[in-house]
Parts: C-alpha cells; structure tokens; sequence
C-alpha cells in the first residue's frame, strides 16, 4: 500500500472519531482537507510540470512488468514536509479531542455532585420540617388533653455554699472583714400550673434568705399569666423579674459561675408589676415590655407616692436560628429601662462575686463598691448582650450603663460589663430557651447516675465537665461620687453529675480603687446545687 492510501485510511478513521466533536475540530478538519486536495495536485504536478497524460501500455506488457524506476517513483522533499506537518495537525487534533473528553466527564462529575448536594439538603429540610411538623402536633394533641384540665407541679431548689476569703490589710480598711461563709444559700420551693392551657401561675419562696421578720420566708417569683393573647402575646401581672439582662433574667441553675458577675448589680431584681412578651414565628425575635414599682420588698409589698415607677423593654435577635440545630446559635439582644428615683433616692453597691446570705446576727459578705444613699430624681439603664455558642463553646458578655440625675442638678454616669468564655471537657453544650431569650438547662451525656432501660440497672458515666474564665467591672466612680472601681477576674470548674445536680467551684482575683487607695482580695467558693 502505497504512503499515499495509508494516508488517505488514517483520514478516513480520524473523521469517524470526531464526529462528536465540536465545531472547532470541524474547521480544523476542514483545514486538513485541503492540505490533502493540495497534496493530490502536488503529486500530479511535481516541480510545477502539467501532469502526463495516460498512455496505453502495448499488448505484450502488463502493469507487474512495469520498470523498477517507474514503481518506486517517490514524491520530493516539499511533499514530504508537508506530510508530517498533516501528520503533527492530526496528533494536535486527537489530544484536543482527548481534553475535550476529560472537561466534558468533569462537567458530568461536578453536575452530579451538585445534584446529590441538592437533594441531601432537600432530604435534611424535608426532615426538619417533619420534626416541627410532629412537634406541632404533640403540642396541639397534649393542648387538646388538657384543655379541660387543671395542671400542678411542685418543685425545689437546696444551695449550699462555703466560701474561703483572703484579704490584705489594705482590703480589710477599705471594705471591711469579710468572713469566711458555710452557709444554705438557698432552700426554694415553688409551684406553678396552667388552667383550661390559657392561665398559667407560679408561685415560689425561699426559706434559705433570712431576714429576721419572724423567720417569714422571701417571695420568689408569684404571678398569674394568660397565654397566646393578640398583639401582646403571653401576659403575666404579679411578682418577678423585670426584663433586663440575659444573666439576670435566666435562673441561677444555669450561670456559668457560682454567683451572677459584678455588673448584674444594675439589674432590678424581682418587683411587682405587667409585662408582655412574644417571639416571632421563626423564633429568632423575641420582645419584652412592661412597667414596674421600683423598690419591692422581699414579700412582694410596696406602698408610697414615690415608689419609682419603671418602663422596661427587652429584646432579643437569634439571627440564623434553627431548632433543628440547638446547639450552633448567636444571641443579639439589648434593654432599656427609665426608673424614677423612689423616695427621691438612689444606691448602687455590691459584693465581689461570693457572698453569704445576710441576718442581724451575720452581717455576710460586705459591699466592695458603694455609692451610699445619693438625692436622685430618675436614672436610666442602657444594656447590651451577647452570646454565641458553637458546639461545647460558648462566649458571652454584656454591658450596662446607667446615667444618673442627681438632684443637685448633677449628672453622673456609672458602668458595668463582663465578657466570659466557657468550654464542656466532655462534649455537651449550653441550650437555649427561645420562649424567655435565657440559657437553659444543660444535660450531661452521660450522667453519673442515671436508671437503665432495664428495671433495677444503674448507669454510671462521668458527668458534664465544663472550664470557664470571666472579666468584670463595674465602676461607681463619677463626679462628686466615689463609690469605687471593682474589677474581678474569675476561673471555674462545673461538674454537672446530672441535669439536676451540679457543684461549683470558682478562683477570684479581686482588684478595687476608691480614689488613691487600693487594694487586693482572693475569694475560693465552693457549692453544692440541686433541684428537682
């Protein structure tokens, strides 16, 4: 076969194979085409000569006894360089259409990848809208089986506390002794309960605050409250916290630390008052408002003309928020409140993060920082929160202002904030109520006691383990007021043996200046807390 015919079969089987090619490989075949139309010519015409026309070959000689020069007639040189320049355009052609081959089964890859992302997500949403779906429909079948029904629960909370300080002798003349305490910080019991799924109720005292009136126990928090109202949402009038500050407006269960940071001492605490409060569909807004008598007593009573009316709002934003996911969330929230000053007065002071419970006969831990009693006629509160928690991390903090308007005609401003971190050793994380925008209760894993599925089979497990450090401040130093400036940097270790037994224990390194005195105190707690 000549050079010529092996050619023209290369060509032949090239052609078949980029049939599916795209239009680019079809121009550059047709450029070989014409290199070939151009190399029949060549061959025809050799150094430019018109072609010879055929001639009959005579009748004794047939085309075998052609001579020698005739059958191993060669083209030249020109038409040969020409051959291998077709020849490198046909190996150009095949990687193109090899490359060509791989990005098209790439394309495909990445296409079916893309699909199969699709329908996973598709699948995880399908699921998480079943779950809320039978959530819903637990809620509405348990709501349907009450709803002629009266509920009652009765629960309890018992804190023990021993508390170690050690002073300098510059602490102790600039606050005072502060005596060790071992002492039942707490002894609760409360009650609450719903009636026909629309009222709801709460009652709650404390045996553990003693105040010396007749061994009368303290009000906790005693309200009645209407569910599910237009435009106001749950209603609840009576005896509780105002809505300000995510510390202080969830339980102290669930704080990270023995006792609330320093600059809780600007959160009102419990008073009697309305508020309402809802969230949003979606449950990433929650609101709060209500207004409030300014100075209750531990029994829940207050009378006078000026007991300094409060106007609190509260809110909360949980952007992201899935409750198929519980345990990756952020909270953005903030609060406002303006407090007429009661009796014309106003006091702010605290104790450095660890303190007794206070009697006639036990005067407790002393207040570090100390406005005294100032001639005010309103004060306003400005607050700030944070908190984000990624798995067994969460980081949290908060900032208080509070301009004050004396009656002097003076105004002075005071400031608090605290920023902590905390980390579970063992895996868990802290939950998140969305009804009250608060942190809720954590659940070990694996608790050190818990009843098996089999009647009489105890398990045993390590417990919730959690590490947390905390910075606060709070400064009551400001124009003719020198109340001082605390600052306090906290080390705990949590033990959860169960969601209903927990022990703390908490390092503090306290620092104060008052003026140009200061001075240097070492607080070590140690508590015992369980509710059922």
């Amino acid at each position: 076969m000549s050079r010529s015919q092996e050619y023209r079969q290369h060509r032949l089987s090239l052609s078949s194979q980029l049939k599916p090619a795209w239009s680019s490989v079809w121009l550059a075949i047709a450029i070989v085409f014409g290199g070939i139309s151009v190399w029949d010519c060549t061959i025809q015409d050799l150094h430019g000569q018109p072609p010879a026309q055929p001639q009959s070959l005579p009748e004794h000689e047939s085309p075998s006894e052609l001579t020698l020069s005739q059958a191993d007639a060669r083209p030249d040189e020109d038409t040969e360089k020409r051959l291998r320049e077709m020849d490198s355009t046909t190996q150009e052609l095949e990687k193109e259409l090899d490359q060509l081959k791989k990005d098209q089964a790439e394309r495909e890859k990445k296409e079916k990848k893309a699909k199969e992302e699709e329908e996973e997500e598709e699948e995880r949403k399908k699921k998480a809208d079943k779950e809320k779906e039978e959530e819903k429909k637990k809620r509405d079948e348990e709501k349907k089986k009450n709803e002629d029904k009266f509920t009652f629960q009765i629960g309890g909370q018992l804190v023990m506390d021993m508390l170690w300080f050690s002073q300098g002798p510059e602490s102790v003349a600039m606050v005072g002794n502060a005596n060790d305490v071992f002492d039942t910080r707490r002894a609760r019991i409360y009650m609450n309960g719903e009636m026909w799924d629309v009222w709801n109720y709460v009652m709650g005292f404390d045996f553990g605050q003693g105040t010396g009136d007749n061994g009368r126990p303290a009000f906790l928090d005693n309200y009645i409250g209407v569910q599910d109202l237009p435009v106001f949402g749950d209603l609840r009038v009576g005896h509780f916290f105002e809505p300000f500050m995510l510390e202080r407006s969830g339980s102290n269960r669930n704080t990270m630390f023995i006792e609330r940071s320093l600059a809780d001492l600007f959160a009102p605490a419990r008073n009697i008052g309305i508020m309402a409060h809802d969230q949003s569909d979606d449950e990433r807004l929650w609101w709060g408002i209500g207004t409030f008598r300014g100075i209750t007593d531990n029994f829940s009573n207050d009378a006078g003309d000026q007991s300094g009316q409060t106007i609190d709002v509260r809110f909360a934003w949980r952007p992201g928020y899935r409750p198929s996911d519980p345990c990756h969330y952020l909270h953005v929230g903030g609060a406002y409140s303006f407090r007429g000053a009661a009796d014309g007065t106003l006091r702010y002071r605290t104790r450095p993060e660890l303190s007794g419970n206070e009697d006639p006969v036990h005067l407790g831990t002393p207040s570090f920082v100390d406005t005294g009693i100032l001639a005010a006629e309103h004060s306003q509160l400005w607050g700030g929160e944070l908190l984000w928690t990624h798995g067994p991390l969460s980081i949290q903090g908060e900032m208080v202002a509070s301009p004050v308007h004396l009656s002097s005609g003076e105004h002075v401003n005071f400031s608090g904030a605290y920023a902590s971190v905390a980390y579970f050793l063992t895996g868990e994380y802290i939950p998140y109520n969305t009804e009250f925008a608060i942190v809720d209760r954590v659940k070990p894993n694996a608790p050190v006691f818990r009843r098996g599925s089999d009647i009489g089979q105890l398990g045993r497990g390590p417990g919730a383990w959690q590490i947390a450090a905390r910075l606060s401040n709070v400064n009551l130093s400001d124009g003719s007021v020198s109340g001082g400036n605390l600052t306090n940097a906290s080390f705990g270790l949590n033990w959860f043996l169960t969601p209903y037994h927990r022990m703390k224990f908490d390092y503090i390194l306290s620092h104060l200046e008052r003026g140009s005195n200061h001075s240097d105190a070492s607080l070590f707690g140690l508590r015992f807390d369980m509710d059922f």
